[in-house]
């Protein structure tokens, strides 16, 4: 027989401890799919489970173990997505429709820890579960719940880069940008949706997203729209290289923009970092890294103020 151990209410201190690890640490965003208008949201979650080993079958013990972490991360997350006194009267129903299915929502998993008894004949495990947010939310209004709204806004982050003796002109979109990717991924990890531009190739929408970081206000409107963005961040990267006596001097600066998706500029930002390098690759990819962070923590304390401003303004 599987034991899950003691029962996981939506009310537990250990759900609400792993509520709270969501809000915090875990919430990400990947790139978008083919055809798609909508960020595909994930979440990553702890999620652990203890069960009956039969007929030391310590391999199917392992399944069953896996399979209640699923449903049991999946648990936790609904709690945090949705009202607790929307949910109690559903509860039966959500775990029928959603629950049941956790599987469904697992984009990837990995174990956190795993031990056996083999005196009581038991496994348990922790698992570190990443699930599909936007599945699960749709799957929730499918159970006649209506998620809690998002507390962040949806950002769109393109930042070109410009190092020395590399032209972009109007390709800049088919090269790698540093400084993107590492704000792309600073504000996943604060749980922002972000659509960069790998999003935006797979979206083909290259040729508007172009015209928009030209500043062409239809093209920003239309890029805004069809990501459903809160926020636009537009920026240039910008590197220079000369010798020195102690090694190559090298200078980054990157110059960043806010908008608002109906293409109004609400902020604008500058940024540097430079050093001593023995060469010019190192120096590049250290002083754009270095120039990066300290936008983005100031970009941090910006955004939510901006965004509550623009928030503000329209329900004003």
């Amino acid at each position: 027989m599987i034991q899950a151990g003691p029962s996981l209410s939506y009310n537990s201190p250990m759900c609400k401890a792993s509520i709270k690890f969501i809000l915090f640490f875990s919430v990400a965003t990947t790139l978008l799919s083919f055809g798609q208008a909508d960020a595909a949201e994930i979440v990553t979650v702890p999620a652990g489970a203890t069960v009956s080993v039969e007929e030391e079958n310590y391999a199917k013990a392992s399944e069953d173990a896996i399979s209640i972490a699923f449903k049991n991360a999946v648990r936790m997350t609904v709690a945090g997505l949705v009202d607790e006194k929307e949910l109690a009267p559903k509860r039966e129903m959500v775990e029928e429709s959603v629950i049941s299915h956790s599987v469904d929502f697992v984009k990837s998993y990995k174990f956190l820890e795993k031990k056996t008894d083999n005196i009581k004949g038991r496994l348990e495990l922790r698992l570190q579960v990443t699930l599909y947010l936007g599945d699960l939310r749709h799957a929730i209004r499918g159970a006649g719940i209506t998620p809690k709204k998002r507390n962040l806004p949806k950002l769109i982050i393109l930042v070109e880069e410009k190092t020395t003796g590399l032209f972009t002109e109007n390709n800049f979109l088919l090269l790698k940008s540093i400084s993107e990717e590492g704000l792309s991924k600073g504000f996943q990890d604060k749980g922002y949706q972000v659509a960069d531009r790998r999003a935006i190739r797979k979206a083909h929408m290259g040729g508007i997203a172009i015209n928009a970081v030209n500043r062409n206000r239809e093209a920003i409107q239309k890029l805004g729209a069809f990501f459903e963005a809160d926020l636009i961040l537009f920026g240039k990267t910008e590197v220079l290289a000369n010798k020195t006596e102690k090694g190559e001097h090298v200078i980054a600066v990157i110059n960043l923009s806010i908008l608002s998706a109906d293409g109004q500029t609400i902020a604008s930002f500058r940024e540097e970092d430079d050093g001593i390098y023995d060469n010019v690759l190192n120096g590049t990819q250290n002083t754009i890294s270095s120039a990066t962070k300290k936008v983005e923590r100031t970009l941090s304390r910006a955004i939510p103020k901006k965004w509550r401003d623009l928030k503000d303004k329209s329900d004003g």
